[in-house]
């Protein structure tokens, strides 16, 4: 990612909820309807025994109940990870989340003594001017215990709820506050907010709010819901500036975005199966080869109006992104390519991204990587435990990823290359010493992306190439990074899975295939 990384992490293969197709009323080109991801925004598309109300009574958006997604491409980890520290929910808690909040052995959260961060990545994209913006939401130590330098203060010293904004040629702003009590985030499905200042001073602090009060009470903040994501901030140059604008001794820039969202892919489904699935695999809800990875709507579309640093942007079904990091350690090395917003190819999306991870109980470390392709409803993950991912990225300029899938019921290969003459621009990611220069992006990638089926060949028993599925789809607006390091020059690698982790991630395709070959046998 872009303020997070985009670490491949735990790689690790879950089926998640089952997801559902009602009727796409979107006015992008209709994919093959019985592979279809695409769905419309309106209340008469949604199976209403399988989708909550997302207000109450009052109109005042309330999160979804627990196991019930908030839209059909819904994916695993949606909500939050950390325990809200947010004053409204400090009021609301109840016994067994003030023992949860404790540092009573095996009850209270590991998250109170180590380092914490969650974040999460929004990204719309306007390819007729060739321009994007970032929104860059995140929280460290929220309930920490851990010890302050000064003995007077309870809280980490890295407490932090930080709002980054990247917009056009690659522009940075940054707006953050020690208080981690004016940050809020939903347990089940994609809510979270921050408001740093209201326009009444004696305002009650609250959390979810209407889009149409946010607008009318919300002075500087942001918050997220599962369709629409708004925001005003007076932030400063993150590159000139430090995390912190003290005494206002650096300019301001102001910039407000208001989107209405519709997702369209969140991450996974095929021809027999729309379920979503964890990019980091079901260890991701332990503490366990962190950070963890998760990508929330690979494709979604995005309509409304920024502002930034005094021009206002207008825009309607222009692509949109998102995607998460969570956990309490942190990445070596790692590289990232996003891109949703192909030439003549609007349901297409690509995301890639591998690096270097540290092995739990080991000491040692090992690199991974994966490409995971939307195309037309049918989702393409190419991972090493189902085959081969290799890539070749410089330290600045260059990304080349191969994937082949030889497992499963698709076997197919993918080939994505990215290259960007653009400097780029450094943004901040947490590490074990707080929120720290860790990373270089840039919106300007040039890619080209090629998709083939793989025939089996009983000859040469080899896997050889069949039908181009997709012949090389082009953008100049993919979203591309590197972070961590050192880049001291380019780096080649190919996936590497060890034992006994990669038998235990196979373990799903071995049910599945077995599974297949019983149906087969019965309905002959």
């Amino acid at each position: 990612m872009k303020f997070i990384f985009p670490l491949f992490t735990s790689l690790l293969y879950l089926k998640a909820n089952n997801a559902f197709t009602p009727t796409r009323t979107h006015n992008t080109r209709t994919p093959r309807q019985k592979n279809s991801l695409l769905f419309s925004s309106s209340n008469d598309s949604y199976p209403s025994s399988q989708y909550q109300q997302l207000t109450d009574q009052n109109g005042v958006p309330i999160d979804t109940k627990k196991g019930v997604p908030a839209f059909p491409q819904q994916t695993p980890h949606s909500g939050c990870h950390y325990t809200d520290s947010h004053d409204e929910a400090l009021k609301k808690e109840k016994l067994w989340g003030k023992l949860r909040r404790s540092n009573i052995p095996i009850i209270g959260r590991s998250q109170n003594k180590r380092r914490f961060m969650e974040g999460w990545y929004y990204r719309v994209t306007l390819p007729d001017t060739r321009e994007s913006f970032a929104f860059i939401f995140s929280i460290e130590d929220p309930h920490s215990k851990k010890k302050h330098s000064d003995p007077s203060v309870s809280k980490s010293p890295y407490t932090l709820s930080c709002c980054q904004i990247m917009g056009p040629d690659d522009s940075y702003l940054i707006k953050s506050d020690k208080r981690d009590t004016i940050y809020w985030s939903w347990k089940n499905s994609q809510g979270l907010g921050c408001t740093f200042e209201y326009f009444d001073e004696n305002h009650e602090p609250t959390t979810a709010m209407s889009p149409e009060k946010f607008r009318s009470d919300v002075k500087t903040g942001f918050q997220m819901l599962p369709f629409s994501l708004q925001g005003k901030i007076e932030g400063h140059d993150g590159i000139k500036g430090g995390l912190f604008n003290d005494n206002n001794e650096l300019e301001t820039e102001y910039c407000s975005w208001d989107l209405d969202i519709t997702p369209q892919c969140g991450w996974g489904g095929d021809s027999n199966s729309l379920k979503q699935y964890s990019t980091a695999g079901w260890l991701a809800s332990y503490p366990v080869f962190e950070p963890h990875w998760q990508i929330t709507m690979a494709l979604a579309r995005a309509s409304g109006t920024i502002t930034w640093k005094g021009k206002t942007y207008n825009f309607k079904d222009m692509p949109f992104y998102a995607e998460k990091n969570w956990g309490g350690a942190f990445p070596i090395k790692w590289y990232w390519v996003q891109c949703n917003s192909f030439i003549d190819q609007p349901n297409l999306a690509v995301t890639a991204g591998g690096g270097t991870r540290k092995l739990p109980f080991l000491g040692t470390t090992e690199d991974l990587g994966m490409v995971g392709v939307h195309y037309e409803g049918v989702f393409y993950e190419a991972v090493p435990w189902t085959g081969t991912m290799s890539w070749k990225c410089a330290e600045w300029g260059e990304w080349i990823l191969t994937g082949r899938c030889t497992e499963g019921p698709r076997k197919f290969e993918v080939e994505l290359s990215t290259k960007c003459s653009a400097p780029g621009v450094k943004l901040r990611a947490p590490v074990q010493n707080g929120m720290q220069f860790m990373c270089r992006d840039s919106f300007y990638g040039e890619c080209t992306l090629s998709l083939y089926e793989l025939v089996y060949d009983s000859q040469t028993k080899e896997y050889t190439r069949g039908e181009l599925i997709v012949d090389k789809a082009r953008s100049d607006t993919a979203a591309v990074e590197i972070g961590g390091g050192p880049w001291w020059d380019t780096w080649e690698g190919k996936s590497k899975m060890k034992n006994p982790a990669r038998g235990l991630v196979k373990l799903p395709y071995v049910f599945q295939n077995a599974k297949r070959k019983i149906t087969n046998v019965f309905t002959k």
